[in-house]
């Protein structure tokens, strides 16, 4: 399900697109990672090449006449996007200790694990993918925050499209993680349970 605070979240980020008024994304492509050890100057400088950002002279203005306050959007929204990701990484960690468990009961058992043990790892390259989206995105909204947009619009407008684009990626990857729990590892799991039952004559012995 998607809680209330990923719609808030959601509909925040696309307030200061509005906000920022000023046309369309150029460059849709994904965001890459920044650099490890990267300044802000140089995370700003990749994100205007990564968007391609072109402003119109009435779109600059509009956008310095604004972006101040959207700054405190956007901190308002890094209030609450990262304990909502930070909360989202520890439950992928209960479920992969708890497949961890459920694994070891049951090869106790004497149950073939294999294709269980192969769909905790692709959870787990999944709760990856989505701690390296979860990163980028925190750190773009801080960068949002700490920018002097005022004095570089078209770095702020990047940025912002860049957040937008970290948002929909993270958006996907936690809906692929919930129904691969749901449809893949909860599915397994009851083949288990249903095969460790014990039979009775009452269900017919079989």
């Amino acid at each position: 399900m998607v809680k209330a605070s990923t719609i808030k979240t959601g509909l925040a980020l696309a307030s200061l697109l509005i906000i920022g008024g000023v046309g369309t994304v150029l460059a849709d492509s994904p965001p890459a990672a920044a650099p490890a050890g990267s300044t802000i100057q140089q995370r700003i400088d990749q994100r205007k090449a990564e968007r391609a950002t072109v402003l119109s002279d009435t779109d600059k203005q509009r956008l310095v006449s604004t972006c101040v306050t959207a700054q405190g959007k956007v901190r308002s929204i890094e209030n609450d996007a990262v304990p909502t990701l930070d909360n989202r990484t520890k439950v992928y960690g209960q479920i992969d200790a708890k497949l961890w468990v459920n694994i070891g009961q049951l090869k106790l058992a004497n149950q073939d694990t294999f294709q269980l043990e192969k769909q905790r790892l692709g959870l787990a390259d999944k709760t990856a993918n989505f701690q390296t989206l979860a990163t980028n995105y925190k750190q773009t909204l801080d960068d949002l925050v700490l920018i002097n947009c005022q004095a570089d619009p078209v770095g702020f407008k990047a940025l912002l499209d860049t957040a937008r684009l970290y948002y929909a990626q993270l958006h996907i990857q936690s809906v692929d993680s919930h129904d691969y729990v749901v449809n893949t590892v909860k599915a397994s799991l009851a083949g288990f349970v249903s095969a460790l039952q014990p039979k009775s004559p009452s269900n017919g012995g079989n």
